[in-house]
C-alpha cells in the first residue's frame, strides 16, 4: 500500500492538549516574523547554531551509545576534527551528524527529498534496500500531501523556481494542524524502519525539523533519552502491528 498521511490522525493529534500548548507557544514566536530588530536577528542566529549543536549531540549519543557532551558537539560544530582526550568515534559521529544536518538543510527551501536521503547516507544508517525504497517513496508522498509548492517529484526541476514554503500563520489552529502533520508524518516514517537500533531513526528526527521549516512552524529539539524512549514505544507498536 502506498504511503499516505491520514487526515483523521492529523485531526486527532491536533486536538491533543500538548500539541495545542505547543501551537500557542509557536504562535507567539511566529508573530515576531519577519525579524527586523538586530537583537532578535542575532538571537535567532545563535538559536539556530545552538539547535544544531544539540541535535548533532543527540545523534552522536544515539549512534555511539557514548556520553557525548555539549562541549564535544560545540568543538566539532566549530570545525574540530579531533578532540584531545576524547574517543575519535565520538568526533566522527559528530562530523557525520553535522554533514547530514547541513545536507538536509536545503530541503526546507527546495522540497528536494533526495537531500534527506543523502543526509541519511552520510549518517551511515544501516537501512536495508526495502527500507531505503519505502522511505524515499514516503518522503515524496509527504511532500505532495502537504500541498507546498508544486509537489513535483524530487522538488524543483533544474532551472525552475524552488517551490515555496507554506505561508506563515500565527493562528493557533493552523499551527496545531501543522505540528500534527509533522507528528503523523514522522510516525508514518518510523513505522517503515526496524527500530531495534535507535540510530536508524536519527535521519527521521533531522527531517522533522526540515519539515517544520517547510510548513513555517518553529523547529523542535530532541534529547537522546527522549528519542530512545520514543523508539522503544514505536518498536513495540511495530511488533504488535506485525503480529
Amino acid at each position: 500500500m502506498a504511503f499516505q498521511l491520514d487526515a483523521t490522525a492529523i485531526a486527532h493529534v491536533s486536538m491533543n492538549p500538548a500539541v495545542r500548548d505547543a501551537a500557542a507557544v509557536g504562535a507567539g514566536l511566529i508573530e515576531l516574523w519577519p525579524l527586523t530588530d538586530a537583537k532578535q536577528m542575532d538571537n535567532d542566529t545563535k538559536y539556530g547554531e545552538n539547535l544544531q549543536v544539540r541535535m548533532t549531540r543527540m545523534a552522536a549519543r544515539v549512534m555511539t551509545g557514548d556520553d557525548v557532551t555539549v562541549p564535544d558537539a560545540e568543538f566539532v560544530y566549530e570545525g574540530a576534527d579531533e578532540i584531545p582526550g576524547r574517543p575519535q568515534r565520538i568526533v566522527d559521529a559528530l562530523l557525520a551528524a553535522n554533514d547530514a544536518y547541513d545536507e538536509m538543510g536545503d530541503y526546507s527551501e527546495t522540497g528536494d527529498t533526495r537531500l534527506i536521503m543523502r543526509g541519511a547516507g552520510q549518517l551511515g544508517v544501516d537501512w536495508d534496500d526495502d527500507t531505503v525504497h519505502a522511505i524515499a517513496e514516503a518522503l515524496e508522498a509527504i511532500e505532495q500531501a502537504i500541498g507546498v509548492g508544486d509537489g513535483a517529484a524530487g522538488g524543483a526541476a533544474a532551472g525552475a523556481a524552488a517551490p515555496a514554503n507554506a505561508a506563515p500563520s500565527a493562528d493557533v489552529e493552523a499551527i496545531a494542524q501543522r505540528f500534527a502533520t509533522v507528528t503523523v508524518a514522522a510516525d508514518g516514517l518510523l513505522r517503515l524502519i526496524d527500530l531495534r537500533k535507535p540510530s536508524r531513526a536519527v535521519p527521521v528526527m533531522f527531517y522533522v525539523n526540515e519539515l517544520c521549516e517547510r510548513l513555517s512552524v518553529p523547529r523542535l529539539c530532541f534529547k537522546a533519552e527522549q528519542l530512545s524512549s520514543l523508539m522503544t514505544a514505536r518498536s513495540l507498536t511495530n511488533d504488535d502491528e506485525a503480529a
